[in-house]
């Protein structure tokens, strides 16, 4: 991308009896009035077309993120025709939608592109296209480019580049899914294929659906946690009573009772608050039927999730040497045209060893999936014993997950599959007649797969070479599908039938 005019978005809040900002592109500098929500004030920017109004969009962000927040640079030209087939000699222009933060995305989408030119996806452009900058009528005037260095840039496209397949991600929103249904159907009107259509990542987005699914997957149940619903508009009584209901089954003498409340289409661990039942009496008066009144049943239907996973980790962003804490992994499973294959994923570690897990934005740890895995312990009562997987045991995780995809899409066909998502799982040793073995527990599957930019190749623990990946297959199934040859998005598969 030599030769072309960038910029830096950096900026600093003065306080002078009021909030302002000062965006700086290339020594010139633009002061911007703020209200007190900066966050809006950020998206108020979009309206600025200008190179300081579109640099001072960038550094309100930077502002509400703090200093650490990765600067992104910033076309200030806007890219003509000639310039962007340069630029983007792929046939197929593949858009990674989102709706968060750009400072925060520019990570995925290198992440993505990476994975493009390790798959030899030549033909194929990775652009980051935020929901307002196009995407919703199938094109691109702006997105968030990385070139074969992995540098991200923000340009502006003129005429507006036209998207072939489309995947929508983070779309930041408190109405997410709903979100995601408007632009699937407005993608399906014109054509574009889809990754994640609305119509398989319902599947994945209604948590009790998907949890019927599992357990009736063609080739077997798929080990899940047991869970009930409680419907929307249910009374702090009806809630107590289900609470009840599904203590007293159980079956284990009602010793204790550990469970998770959850929105039903709930996303990324929002909303998500565990809580331990007990013996005693459950009444309107409980905390969890309290906080599933107050705070969730307003908004739509309350999962019962029984909490399950016995084992920790001791790994850290920084090593293996820290105290033993819960862990999940979120494995990324992709369809590659022909097989759901799993290939890559993380660690998600609770804050404290005390706490159950939660994902980074609400105070857990984002960890090496493999350096997890080889820094297990199995708890038991009051005792910790380390826990050495083999090559088989860490094998099976990637299987479940599989498994897990393909039930998800039983029945589903052509345009309607759910081609990428991120399956959270938890290990556990279970003992028995014949001694203890191990088991992977899928907890839920995420229709629009966060943090693909932490993700790492899962490797058996004999192996040292990890690759910083999130999906080759993802980039197969469109060389099967022929999309470069063809220059067309029809994304084509067959009915996943288990």
């Amino acid at each position: 991308m030599a030769g072309l005019d960038s910029g830096v978005a950096r900026g600093t809040i003065v306080r002078a009896g009021e909030e302002r900002l000062v965006a700086w592109a290339e020594g010139r500098a633009e002061l911007h009035e703020f209200p007190a929500d900066l966050r809006a004030a950020a998206r108020d920017f979009l309206r600025l077309r200008s190179v300081p109004g579109r640099l001072a969009e960038i550094a309100a962000e930077r502002a509400v993120l703090g200093p650490e927040t990765p600067e992104l640079p910033l076309v200030a030209a806007p890219v003509e025709s000639r310039e962007a087939g340069r630029l983007l000699p792929g046939k197929v222009n593949f858009g990674l939608v989102f709706g968060g933060e750009q400072t925060l995305f520019q990570e995925t989408v290198a992440a993505v592109a990476a994975d493009g030119r390790l798959a030899g996806a030549e033909e194929i452009n990775v652009l980051g296209v935020r929901d307002d900058w196009g995407a919703e009528e199938g094109v691109a005037r702006e997105a968030l480019v990385a070139d074969g260095e992995g540098v991200v840039r923000r340009m502006q496209f003129r005429p507006a580049l036209k998207l072939h397949v489309v995947e929508a991600l983070d779309l930041r929103t408190a109405a997410e899914v709903a979100r995601h249904q408007e632009l699937s159907a407005a993608w399906g009107r014109l054509g574009l294929g889809q990754v994640n259509p609305a119509r398989g990542a319902e599947r994945a987005d209604r948590k009790f659906l998907a949890h019927q699914l599992w357990l009736n997957a063609p080739d077997g149940p798929v080990e899940t946690p047991r869970v009930a619903l409680i419907p929307e508009g249910s009374s702090a009584v009806d809630a107590a009573e289900a609470l009840r209901l599904f203590a007293a089954g159980w079956g284990r003498g009602m010793v204790r009772c550990a469970i998770v409340l959850m929105p039903d289409t709930g996303t990324e661990g929002r909303g998500v608050r565990g809580f331990d039942l007990g013996a005693g009496e459950i009444g309107p008066d409980h905390p969890a039927v309290e906080y599933a009144v107050r705070e969730l049943l307003p908004h739509g239907d309350v999962l019962v999730r029984e909490r399950r996973g016995n084992t920790l980790t001791r790994a850290t962003s920084e090593g293996e040497t820290g105290p033993a804490r819960p862990v999940a992994f979120r494995v990324n499973v992709a369809w590659d045209g022909e097989h759901f294959v799993a290939e890559s994923g993380y660690a998600q570690v609770a804050a404290n060893p005390g706490m159950f897990v939660a994902s980074r934005g609400r105070g857990g740890e984002i960890v090496n999936i493999n350096r997890a895995l080889r820094s297990l312990w199995w708890v038991q009562g009051s005792a910790e014993s380390r826990l050495v997987l083999s090559e088989a045991e860490v094998q099976e995780l990637g299987r479940t997950a599989e498994r897990a995809a393909r039930a998800l899409n039983v029945g589903l066909g052509s345009g309607e599959m759910l081609g990428h998502m991120g399956v959270d799982l938890l290990l556990e040793v279970v003992s028995g007649p014949g001694g203890q073995r191990l088991q992977w527990v899928v907890l839920e599957a995420n229709a629009r797969p966060a943090g693909l930019n932490h993700a790492t190749e899962i490797v058996g623990p004999g192996r040292e070479c990890e690759r910083v990946l999130s999906s080759l297959a993802l980039f197969e199934s469109f060389r099967v599908a022929n999309l470069g040859a063809l220059g067309n998005a029809s994304y084509e598969g067959t009915v996943i039938d288990g």
